[in-house]
């Protein structure tokens, strides 16, 4: 992740005054109003949902959209650290860590690299991200859980937990192995991984129901804090249409189908003009980071679906975006000809 400079505290401050203002505003309804109006506008979308029977390969070039303002692995490498065999680690307060998260991402990043100016070193650490990650085998249920070694307290977890997040991740990189080698093992490797998106949390996993009752993948799965976190969400919905698309397989379709709708009969409750929450029960609204990196995942889903839902989205969340701001707070210079629609 980047360093967190000056404007970053600026910036999260700033939205949570403001994510404290609207909140108090509409914890005494004065914003049922424009939320029932957004509760409409999305749910016109969600009819606009193209979700056919069979597989239709609309993603085609495979570059993981939603690190495109991540445009070589150097940009991303900077912000990490590497182990002597090359295995992205990550800081956290104390120390430097593995975070199967990180590695995942990193390794999307190299792909993206190779896949835009054919650098052969970028793809050996791809593949150095892709072999790690593939140390964890699949428990005799056949699932792949890739789990933590550290607590998040703010949200009850202690170390052992697993995200919808990372899986989703994860499961993107295996999609990629697959479809670079044709290798069958990479395309069960990522449907184990996605498999344990439906373990429910009261069995220790990440499924769980919205207060509406809709399915739900939990980036921080927990039974006290319930978070609904959006961006951890929506990487499930992209890992899910990759698989589907590159691995032309149906299995998880249906899955698809529920989990898509979910998010467009909730987005309501976590947009309120310009601004977006991070989680649903969260009082504090998104930093510049999460609403740029929003932006990629809804023009990630418009590239992997042609929908009109998704390309309405996309222009939505970009409108939201100073990107001047945002490449600073990633203290790197806008890339030319840098768009996101």
């Amino acid at each position: 992740m980047p360093k967190r400079g000056i404007y970053y505290y600026i910036n999260t401050l700033k939205m949570r005054a403001i994510a404290l203002s609207i909140n108090g505003l509409d914890k005494i309804g004065l914003m049922r109003f424009y939320k029932e109006k957004q509760k409409k506008r999305y749910a016109t979308y969600a009819s606009q949902l193209t979700i056919p029977a069979d597989i239709k390969p609309h993603f085609l070039n495979t570059q993981y959209v939603t690190y495109l303002y991540l445009p070589t692995a150097a940009d991303y490498e900077r912000h990490l650290r590497l182990d002597t065999e090359g295995i992205a680690m990550c800081r956290n307060d104390v120390t430097v860590i593995y975070n199967p998260l990180i590695c995942a991402h990193f390794a999307l990043v190299c792909y993206n690299d190779f896949l835009k100016y054919k650098n052969q070193r970028s793809l050996e650490k791809f593949w150095i991200q892709v072999r790690h990650l593939d140390c964890t085998k699949p428990n005799d249920e056949g699932e792949r859980i890739y789990r933590y070694d550290t607590e998040v307290p703010a949200y009850d977890l202690k170390a052992g937990f697993y995200a919808g997040i990372a899986q989703a991740a994860i499961a993107s990189v295996f999609t990629r192995a697959y479809h670079l080698t044709q290798d069958a093992a990479w395309k069960m490797a990522a449907e184990q991984t996605i498999i344990a998106f439906f373990i429910p949390i009261t069995e220790g996993g990440v499924f769980t129901k919205t207060p509406e009752g809709y399915d739900w993948v939990e980036e921080y799965p927990s039974l006290t804090r319930r978070s609904y976190v959006l961006n951890g969400f929506i990487f499930c919905l992209v890992a899910l249409h990759e698989y589907t698309q590159l691995c032309q397989d149906t299995v998880f379709i249906k899955d698809l189908d529920v989990l898509e709708k979910s998010l467009f009969y909730t987005l309501h409750e976590y947009t309120f003009g310009k601004y977006v929450k991070y989680g649903r029960h969260m009082y504090i609204f998104q930093n510049i980071e999460y609403h740029g990196l929003m932006a990629c995942q809804f023009a990630h889903l418009y590239a992997l679906t042609g929908s009109e839902a998704y390309r309405q989205l996309t222009i939505e969340f970009n409108a939201r975006v100073d990107w001047k701001a945002f490449f600073r707070f990633y203290d790197s210079p806008m890339p030319d000809g840098f768009k996101v629609i």
